[in-house]
C-alpha cells in the first residue's frame, strides 16, 4: 500500500531519469506516466476502501471499481483484466 501511495513520487523520479524534454523517450514517458499514476491511485483507493473496518456504501464501491477498471483500460489497453474479474463479480 505504501508503494501505491507513493506512486506519484515514483513516476516523478522516473521522469527525472530522462531530463532531456526534447527526447522521444521523455515525451513517451510524460504521456505514459500520467496513465500509470492514475492506475496506481485507483488501486490504492480500492485497497483502502476494502481494507477499512468501517461500514461502506456498495454504490461507492461500484464507483471505485469502475474507476479502477477505466484506469486499467487507459494505462494497459488490450491487456487482460482477469486478475480482478473474480473480485468484481463477487465483491458486492
Amino acid at each position: 500500500m505504501i508503494s501505491l501511495q507513493n506512486c506519484k513520487r515514483v513516476m516523478e523520479a522516473l521522469r527525472e531519469m530522462y531530463p532531456d524534454r526534447e527526447s522521444d523517450l521523455r515525451e513517451w514517458l510524460d504521456d505514459e506516466t500520467v496513465k500509470w499514476e492514475a492506475l496506481g491511485k485507483a488501486i490504492f483507493d480500492v485497497g483502502c476502501f476494502l481494507k477499512s473496518q468501517k461500514e461502506r456504501s456498495p454504490e461507492v464501491c461500484d464507483d471505485k471499481l469502475f474507476v479502477l477498471w477505466y484506469c486499467w483500460e487507459v494505462a494497459l489497453p488490450c491487456k487482460s483484466f482477469n486478475k480482478f474479474h473474480g473480485m468484481f463479480c463477487t465483491l458486492r
